[in-house]
């Protein structure tokens, strides 16, 4: 599943972006919100290195 979205993402944020397509790491581990309670939920993270960046579609 991991490397689905990955994948999904690459090629949505290629759209937009130069970015490392390679060093694209992707991570899901234990995070915690607060909004008056504590719920600890999975959070995913993502290290997306950019090469660069144009101004079409960002805004």
């Amino acid at each position: 599943m991991i490397a689905a979205i990955k994948n999904d993402m690459i090629r949505v944020i290629s759209k937009y972006m130069k970015i490392e397509k390679d060093a694209v790491r992707l991570t899901m581990d234990a995070g915690s919100f607060s909004d008056g309670q504590i719920h600890h939920l999975p959070v995913l993270r993502a290290d997306i290195p950019i090469r660069s960046m144009s101004s079409k579609g960002l805004y």
